[in-house]
């Protein structure tokens, strides 16, 4: 009788753990998902794709999963909304492994690490943590960069 119940014990460990593994893998999805309709999407950034522009870039480094990313998220739209095309915003999501190379480029130690870029692609500014809107415009200002009215 002993040995059915520690058999019956583990099948229940057993699938509790299971349940936890694919509850934070349909979670992550949904993240995603929802990230994925808003008008600023985690995506792939190479620097060497906009090295012919013009436009100063707000990069943010962080992940889908970042409490402070997602609380960052409608501070971004605003800005994003009141500058226009004037700046490029990106979020690149550091915890993919394509964006490795950026995340040690730019020692992040911690998410969300704003990079702001001016024309030339040279760094303006760094920042680590959450940032308030009049903070990010303070350093597009002292890039010439004004909003739209």
């Amino acid at each position: 009788m002993k040995r059915w119940i520690k058999l019956l014990i583990v099948l229940v460990i057993a699938l509790a753990l299971f349940g936890v593994y694919y509850a934070k893998g349909s979670n992550k999805n949904n993240i995603k998902d929802k990230d994925e309709k808003k008008g600023i999407a985690f995506e792939r950034y190479n620097p060497d794709d906009d090295k012919d522009s013009d436009i100063p870039i707000l990069l943010e480094l962080g992940s889908p999963t970042c409490p402070a990313c997602r609380r960052m998220e409608p501070i971004l739209e605003e800005f994003h909304n009141k500058y226009g095309d004037k700046v490029k915003v990106k979020k690149v999501n550091i915890e993919s492994p394509e964006n490795n190379d950026l995340a040690q480029r730019y020692k992040v130690r911690l998410m969300p690490t704003f990079i702001f870029l001016d024309k030339d692609k040279k760094i303006k500014g760094r920042y680590e943590g959450m940032l308030p809107i009049e903070d990010i415009e303070k350093v597009f200002n002292s890039m010439g960069v004004v909003a739209d009215e």
